[in-house]
């Protein structure tokens, strides 16, 4: 096996043991540790280190809003879990639209810094990540309205017809496993951009050097 295959290898195994993890907390830092080391460590790169700073910011920015949101705020299960569906569509949104636009994004950026707009193109990533995000959309969506229609009975429907979706659960249960499997394909997208754009050139250059 060639190391080229041995590191593409370690990526998809190392995502999948993440996709398994059963808490919302870890996988969440585990994300945000990724972006900030690949921001950081990639400033050279404008598309990947931009397209990694965008999630970075959209993933602190939940993290704020949804630690004051469990800290302050006393609500029922069904508001409680309708604002949080609705903030992550809104989230999610977001994100499709800035990696959709990321080019523009990062040629206005780099105006504003006086460098050459040109090193600001679309790239592959972006294009994988808006369809990783719309799949992010997509669940979020999904749980939101289940979450309406096992709770049909707070907008005065009657019992009759309400009570038979009282334990429509099916979107709940697999919320946080298809979530954690979004952000382990996220992930892996991220990692294997940076040796695709990064790492494997350089091996190229110094292969061709010897």
């Amino acid at each position: 096996m060639s190391r080229n295959h041995l590191y593409i290898l370690v990526v998809v195994v190392v995502s999948a043991l993440f996709a398994m993890v059963d808490s919302a907390t870890v996988s969440r830092n585990v994300l945000i540790g990724v972006l900030l080391i690949v921001t950081v460590t990639n400033w050279r790169n404008i598309n990947i280190a931009h397209i990694s700073c965008i999630l970075l910011i959209i993933t602190l920015i939940e993290y704020l809003v949804f630690f004051i949101f469990f800290k302050y705020w006393v609500y029922s299960s069904f508001f409680g879990n309708a604002v949080i569906y609705m903030i992550h569509s809104m989230l999610d949104s977001i994100v499709i639209w800035a990696l959709y636009n990321r080019d523009k994004i990062s040629r206005y950026v780099l105006k504003k810094q006086g460098y050459a707009q040109e090193l600001s193109y679309k790239i592959f990533t972006d294009s994988c990540l808006v369809v990783v995000f719309a799949g992010f959309l997509v669940i979020d969506v999904a749980a939101f309205s289940e979450n309406l229609l096992r709770n049909l009975h707070e907008f005065g429907v009657s019992r009759q017809i309400a009570e038979p979706f009282w334990n429509v659960y099916f979107i709940y249960d697999l919320y946080l496993p298809i979530k954690n499997i979004l952000n382990s394909i996220t992930i892996s997208i991220i990692v294997l951009s940076v040796y695709a754009l990064y790492v494997k050139p350089r091996q190229l250059r110094a292969q061709q050097q010897r």
